[in-house]
């Protein structure tokens, strides 16, 4: 019961040793679905961690990692939810710095493409978010519609 005990030190804040006893796990047993969840949770911590530190390269770097994980957000809505929020926060503030951050901002939409579009406030702040980023670049904007298409907005 490794995810038990790596769950217990992401909780103590002991990151370090949480992503360490989470790699070798997974490394040992990869199919082990309970294990690569908590991989993904630990990395969840690096990645708000880059957040709070504007450190977008690193951020994008974690980020492929959790999706290099293969994980099913279709049925790990806590996970999906939770990422789709630091999507969100990574954008706007990509949004708010001075210089062109187009680029990153493409980067994020390709990697919110790898969640399943919902109904959910999270997929719809995002949404929004790229909305704002994307309403002077029509390719990018047509990207952004070919995810998400029209039916998982929450109507108010």
């Amino acid at each position: 019961m490794k995810y038990k005990e790596i769950r217990a030190l992401r909780k103590a804040n002991k990151l370090e040793e949480a992503l360490d006893m989470a790699i070798k796990a997974h490394e040992t047993n990869p199919a082990d679905i309970y294990v690569v969840t908590e991989l993904a949770w630990v990395y969840y911590d690096y990645l708000k961690n880059s957040l709070e530190h504007s450190n977008f390269m690193q951020f994008f770097e974690i980020f492929n990692k959790i999706l290099s994980l293969g994980l099913n957000f279709s049925y790990n809505e806590l996970l999906r939810e939770r990422l789709l929020w630091q999507i969100n926060n990574a954008g706007w503030a990509l949004l708010k710095l001075k210089y062109d951050t187009s680029r990153q901002l493409k980067q994020l939409l390709q990697i919110a493409s790898h969640f399943p579009p919902t109904k959910s406030e999270a997929n719809s702040v995002v949404t929004n978010m790229f909305i704002a980023a994307f309403k002077s670049d029509k390719k990018a904007y047509l990207n952004l519609i070919d995810w998400q298409g029209f039916d998982n907005f929450i109507s108010e």
